[in-house]
């Protein structure tokens, strides 16, 4: 898994391997102005990587 500002990224995670029993994963770096977080998750399947991208819109801190 990858985290970033645009589609592909990893400014704010740049993943490794993960066992097949991992079903979340936290990442402390994410931004908290409202900004576009693009995330690609990536597998290897009968000798082939395939991605899928998601984005979501970080949260946005009330000032203080």
């Amino acid at each position: 898994m990858d985290a970033g500002k645009e589609q592909g990224g990893h400014e704010y995670y740049k993943g490794a391997s993960l066992p097949n029993t991992t079903f979340s994963l936290a990442v402390a770096s994410l931004p908290s102005d409202g900004s576009t977080v693009w995330v690609r998750w990536s597998y290897f399947v009968k000798g082939h990587w395939y991605n899928n991208d998601y984005s979501y819109t970080a949260f946005s801190a009330p000032p203080r």
